[in-house]
C-alpha cells in the first residue's frame, strides 16, 4: 500500500501560519467543535483536516507521519511543533498542481456537510441511472434509512417528472466531472453504481489507483467541497448539496444553531441564555462556535467599544498577546471578548496576506 499520497496530502494542507504537533492534528481531525479545538483549527488554518477521514490515525501514527516528513526535509521542528519548510512548499505546488481538486480547499463551515453528502451524491446518481431505465427493483447502494428517507423527501421537493430530472442529473454530472482531471473522473466513476454499473470495492479502488482507500476519501471530500464553486452551473446537484447543508445545521452544533436567530437580533447574552435555558458560558461558546465556522463579523454589539479598542492597540503594540498579558493590562477581562478580537485580527492579517500576494502575481 503507497502512503505517499497521504504524507503529500498532510504537507499539502500547511500554510505559512501552520505550527502543530500530533496531539494538536488529532484532535483537529477529530472534527470536535469545541472552541478551543475550532481556534486551533483557524490559527493553523488546518480546514481540510477538520472532520477528515484522517481522524482515524492515532497520535503517534501523526507524530510517524511527520517525522518521516521531516527526515525527507519537508516539514521543520521547533519544540515538538512541526511546520512547512521550502522543500515542503515546493512540495506542496507540486502536490496541488497534480490533484487540483484539492486546490479548492475545504473549510469548517462544510466540514459535516461535504462527508454527509458524498453518500447522498452516490445515492441520488444511483437512483437518476435507474430512473432513466425505467427500473425500480434494484439495491440501494446506500441502506441507511436516515440517509433515504432525506433523499425522498429532496425528490420530492424537485416537483418535476423523473424523465426531466434523470435527464438534468446526467447532465449536470457530465458537466461536473469536465471540470476534474481524468485520473479523478475515472476514479469518481469507478465509486458510481447504475443500471449497468457496479462501483468498485475499497480493496479494487486502492489496487487500482495505487493508493490507500483513506487517500480516495479525501479526494471525494475536495470534490464535494468544490460543488460550491459550480453552483450556477449545476442547480441540481447544488440543491442536494444545500439541503444537506441544512440538515447538518449549516455547519454548527444543534445546540448553537438553535442559539443563532438570537444573535443575529442582538439579544443579549444573559437573554438568549435564559430562553435556551443555558449557562451564559455555554451562549458564549455558541458565539464563538458560529463567528469561527461562519465567519459572521456582527458580533461588536457583543463586546463593550472601550474594551474593543483597548485590545486593538495592545495587539498593535504586541501582535502575539497571550489572554495572560491583556488581563494584566485589562483587570477583569472576560476571555471572550480577547478571543472574538484575537480571531478579527487573525483572519484581517490573513486577508492582507493574500491580497498582497494577488498583487505580487500582477
Amino acid at each position: 500500500m503507497d502512503e505517499r499520497f497521504i504524507k503529500d496530502y498532510v504537507c499539502s494542507v500547511f500554510t505559512a501560519d501552520t505550527k502543530v504537533n500530533p496531539k494538536q492534528l488529532r484532535l483537529i481531525a477529530s472534527g470536535k467543535r469545541t472552541p478551543s479545538n475550532l481556534y486551533l483549527t483557524e490559527k493553523n488554518e488546518l480546514y481540510a483536516l477538520f472532520l477528515s477521514p484522517l481522524e482515524r490515525l492515532n497520535e503517534l501514527q501523526w507524530e510517524n507521519l511527520l517525522l518521516e516528513l521531516e527526515s525527507e526535509g519537508f516539514l521543520a521542528s521547533t519544540d515538538k511543533s512541526w511546520s512547512l519548510s521550502t522543500e515542503g512548499s515546493k512540495l506542496k505546488a507540486h502536490f496541488l498542481s497534480k490533484y487540483p481538486v484539492t486546490s479548492s480547499a475545504p473549510t469548517l463551515r462544510y466540514a459535516l456537510t461535504r462527508k454527509t453528502n458524498w453518500k447522498r451524491f452516490l445515492f441520488v446518481s444511483q437512483i437518476f441511472s435507474e430512473m432513466s431505465y425505467h427500473n425500480s427493483q434494484y439495491l440501494p447502494v446506500i441502506s441507511d434509512p436516515l440517509t433515504q428517507k432525506h433523499v425522498k423527501k429532496w425528490l420530492s421537493l424537485q416537483r418535476r417528472g423523473s424523465t426531466d430530472l434523470s435527464r438534468q442529473w446526467g447532465e449536470e454530472l457530465i458537466l461536473f466531472l469536465s471540470k476534474q482531471t481524468d485520473d479523478i473522473i475515472h476514479l469518481l466513476l469507478d465509486q458510481l453504481t447504475g443500471h449497468t454499473a457496479e462501483a468498485l470495492t475499497q480493496r479494487q479502488l486502492s489496487e487500482k489507483y495505487g493508493m490507500p482507500y483513506l487517500a480516495v476519501e479525501l479526494l471525494n471530500l475536495h470534490f464535494m467541497e468544490s460543488i460550491q464553486t459550480f453552483k450556477e452551473e449545476l442547480p441540481l446537484i447544488y440543491s442536494l448539496w444545500k439541503q444537506t447543508d441544512e440538515l447538518s445545521y449549516s455547519g454548527t452544533s444543534e445546540s448553537t444553531h438553535k442559539s443563532i436567530r438570537y444573535f443575529h437580533q442582538h439579544l443579549p447574552l444573559h437573554n438568549i441564555a435564559a430562553i435556551r435555558k443555558r449557562k451564559i458560558n455555554t451562549i458564549k461558546e455558541h458565539l464563538l462556535e458560529y463567528v469561527m465556522v461562519s465567519h459572521w463579523d456582527d458580533y461588536s454589539p457583543y463586546i463593550p467599544s472601550n474594551v474593543t479598542v483597548r485590545l486593538h492597540q495592545l495587539f498593535e503594540q504586541n501582535p502575539k498577546l497571550s489572554f495572560k498579558e491583556a488581563n494584566a493590562q485589562m483587570k477583569g477581562l472576560d476571555f471572550f471578548w480577547f478571543r472574538l478580537i484575537e480571531i478579527e485580527r487573525m483572519r484581517a492579517r490573513r486577508c492582507q496576506r493574500q491580497e498582497d500576494s494577488r498583487q505580487k502575481s500582477f
